[in-house]
């Protein structure tokens, strides 16, 4: 399978300037920070001093430095706008062969192999516009291009995957069976452009039982397995290469990015280095449940309890001691776990109207200390509980045309959306209507729809970010009204 896509987004100057600050301080770090004495108890940098220096070259260009001034972002800036402009490519392979037990009696069986190979191509370009009054400054303009031609900006992600899985099942009589099965992963990722990679090899193992004691009810508890590979934080790998410019200089702070260790460029590198690459995950999931039918079949009853152990849990964190803007990282957590309950209850009270009620409660904590955050903590974006309640009406219409409405409703509870960050998104509800008018061949259907009925307008993204003092919310959909119209060609 072959698929490519180009995309083109357009940034304000607003935006341009914060990109220009990060600019102005990589040109200021890699150079030659030495302290040099122009006054009894005065130091200032040596790169101020050389006329040879990049930092004076650009500057007798007409290119302007602020990046220590307290409106480094809203002072003028050298660069008026960039847009990012990204090509992305996949070519896949996929195969996977299968054979099966021959009948449905008792002894049942499945085993394969499954094989994936991808390569994922992604590359960003920043065409950028300076202000009129660098339109000459040759050094300044070739500075810009080599910063947005950071190899981190081309991704050549190939991929492998190669699994054999295998799965029984016995049904001792008509009460019992026994399930069994295990699949073994090996897979590869590397990407072109950076110095590391991620393999993991991992078996996932599964066991289910199954108890059938009356007819239309069936216990069951199934023990299984899952991970997540590893994968690298490429915005540390530029870090990583961006900070090294600085050496042994200890990188001085900004009103931007903060030094607290007082790091050199070299210390700071190898800080950002170290957040490079996290390692996959797993998780043993166990779930114990019943399903029934009560009321001469009207009434379906879905219960189960869960528990799902997390081990070196990937989440995403910032790294506050890194003296840059991009801090943010993804690393492993160490054991986790999340625990809950849920219940679905389907009732059928008439011939024309359903009811469905479901819920879910749910703990999700860390179980050991990472860093200065302790065992106990919630884990992100992971509601204590939600509950959701749809109505179903038919409505005869005659002649075979049927008109049906559904109201849905659903909650969720507040969340955090972080491990070391005390925000958190609110509780909140929407209410969803739908009217359909179908024709007496089933391939016509026409639906009505309105979404966020009430115009909830609660937060469910939360893009706060103290180091640009800026706030930036994602709230609910607003209300919409909206006309659906289907034809099934294959209907009879």
């Amino acid at each position: 399978m072959d698929r490519e896509s180009v995309s083109q987004s357009e940034n304000p100057q607003s935006v341009a300037s914060v990109f220009d600050w990060f600019i102005q301080f990589n040109v200021f770090a890699r150079g030659d920070l030495t302290p040099i004495e122009v006054a009894p108890g005065f130091f200032i940098p040596l790169l101020f001093l050389d006329p040879t220096s990049e930092f004076n070259m650009m500057a007798a260009e007409g290119w302007i430095f602020s990046a220590f001034d307290a409106c480094s972002l809203t002072c003028v800036s050298n660069q008026n706008a960039f847009n990012n402009n990204s090509t992305a490519r996949s070519e896949r392979t996929v195969f996977e062969a299968r054979l099966l037990s021959k009948d449905d009696g008792a002894f049942r069986w499945t085993a394969g192999a499954f094989y994936k190979q991808s390569d994922d191509f992604r590359q960003d370009r920043q065409p950028f516009l300076m202000f009129p009054f660098l339109d000459n400054a040759t050094l300044t303009q070739s500075v810009y291009a080599d910063f947005y031609a950071d190899p981190s900006n081309v991704h050549l992600d190939d991929f492998e995957e190669l699994s054999f899985y295998g799965e029984a099942s016995y049904a001792f009589n008509d009460q019992w069976e026994v399930t069994v099965g295990a699949r073994y992963t090996d897979m590869e990722q590397a990407l072109e452009e950076s110095t590391t990679a991620t393999e993991d090899q991992v078996v996932s193992p599964k066991l289910g039982l199954a108890w059938r004691p009356i007819e239309g009810t069936l216990v069951y508890f199934n023990y299984t397995t899952g991970f997540r590979p590893g994968n690298l934080n490429l915005g540390q790998e530029f870090n990583a290469r961006q900070l090294a410019g600085a050496g042994d200089t200890v990188i001085p702070a900004t009103p931007l990015t903060a030094n607290p260790l007082m790091l050199t460029g070299n210390e700071a590198a190898a800080l950002a280095t170290s957040r490079i690459t996290y390692d996959g995950d797993t998780v043993d999931n166990y779930e114990l449940g019943i399903k029934t039918r009560l009321w001469d079949n009207r009434i379906n009853l879905t219960a189960s309890i869960y528990y799902f152990d997390w081990e070196d849990t990937i989440l995403a964190f910032q790294e506050t001691n890194l003296p840059t803007i991009n801090q943010q990282y993804n690393d492993n957590a160490g054991a986790a776990h999340t625990q809950g309950i849920e219940l679905e209850v389907v009732a059928r009270l008439t011939d024309r109207f359903t009811v469905r009620v479901g819920g879910d409660f749910n703990e999700s904590e860390l179980d050991d200390d990472f860093g200065a955050v302790p065992s106990g903590t919630d884990l992100p974006y992971a509601p204590e509980w939600s509950a959701a309640l749809t109505l179903d009406y038919a409505i005869p219409l005659g002649g075979g045309w049927e008109g049906k409405a559904t109201l849905n409703q659903t909650w969720l509870a507040k969340q955090t959306r972080s491990l070391n960050e005390t925000l958190t998104l609110p509780q909140r509800r929407q209410t969803d209507l739908r009217f359909s008018l179908g024709d007496p061949s089933n391939r016509w259907l026409a639906t009505l729809f309105v979404t966020n009925l009430t115009d909830e307008d609660k937060v469910v993204i939360d893009g706060t970010s103290a180091l640009f003092g800026t706030n930036v919310f994602v709230f609910q959909a607003p209300r919409m009204i909206g006309l659906e119209v289907t034809y099934d060609f294959a209907a009879q």
